[in-house]
């Protein structure tokens, strides 16, 4: 073999090492656990480890006092005790979106390192525009808010078809319910609710944009707000506001690299995913939502 095409075959070598080290960085991978976590795979519940690469077709839930971390380069999702969520990932396209069944995620993502990042949960859907975030729902799907602690999020109603870019120190939440709309409190002015329709502002405050939509503000919507107060305090001990709270993601609360998981919380097959529980398609945040 010629001196040229020895020097041809060292860089086909050295492209090869670097191509694949680059799909492995662009891959979730399980890097600190603690507690029993749980993956749903050929037709069971099972147990996963740290090193475990996400396979975007299948269920991850958590025992009720585990918590694990998943990281992707310098991203991460901190998944709390008693949750579950698909992270559906598109190699090489920089693109996720999580879905969350239930229970409370904290994800900490740079907008430069992605083309698109969105929570999907059953009331709202939280499209990344590089921040740090909390999303919590109940398993009921009677509430869910999203608690920004650092950056802005863009947190979208699927049913109202409304958006609102939501900063830190600031909270979005939404109960069920025909008079609910997602209501925004915290630090700071609240920004307008925006059309995801048309991409232009509806309304610059919960009550016009009531009033725009025609939703009674009367007893029904009292008792709306009254049930969303309620379900956010149940709903996996949220804390209060973005900074504060036991629940929140801190990094003293880090779970160690040490500390398998057991088999003593496996989830049982009542808690099996199904696809009536599993968020829609009409909740996928669109390019056209981002400002």
């Amino acid at each position: 073999m010629g001196r040229f095409a020895k020097i041809i075959l060292f860089f086909a070598i050295i492209l090869t090492s670097v191509s694949a080290h680059a799909a492995m960085a662009e891959q979730w991978t399980a890097s600190k656990l603690r507690g029993a976590v749980f993956v749903y795979s050929g037709a069971e519940w099972q147990q996963i480890f740290r090193g475990y690469v996400v396979d975007s077709s299948s269920a991850i839930q958590t025992a009720p006092n585990a918590r694990a971390v998943f990281t992707r380069g310098k991203e991460s999702i901190d998944v709390r005790g008693d949750t579950r969520i698909r992270i559906k990932d598109r190699v090489g396209a920089l693109s996720t979106i999580v879905e969350q069944d239930f229970g409370e995620i904290t994800v900490d993502v740079e907008r430069k390192n992605v083309q698109h990042f969105a929570v999907q949960a059953p009331l709202l859907t939280a499209v990344v525009k590089g921040t740090k975030f909390t999303v919590i729902a109940s398993r009921e799907g009677a509430a869910a808010q999203v608690l920004v602690r650092r950056g802005r999020v863009e947190v979208q109603d699927t049913e109202l078809k409304v958006k609102i870019d939501v900063k830190a120190g600031q909270k979005a939440q939404r109960s069920a319910g025909i008079n609910a709309i997602v209501e925004v409190s915290g630090r700071g002015k609240v920004e307008p609710f925006i059309s995801m329709a048309s991409n232009i502002p509806l309304a610059s405050s919960g009550s016009e944009l009531r009033e725009k939509l025609g939703i009674e503000a009367g007893a029904g919507a009292a008792n709306a707000q009254g049930d969303n107060a309620g379900s956010a305090a149940q709903v996996a001990g949220a804390p209060e506001n973005a900074g504060s709270g036991a629940s929140s993601a801190s990094d003293a609360g880090q779970p160690s690299d040490a500390g398998k998981p057991s088999d003593a919380s496996k989830p049982s097959d009542a808690s099996k995913p199904s696809d009536a529980g599993k968020p829609s398609d009409a909740g996928k945040p669109s390019g056209a939502g981002s400002r």
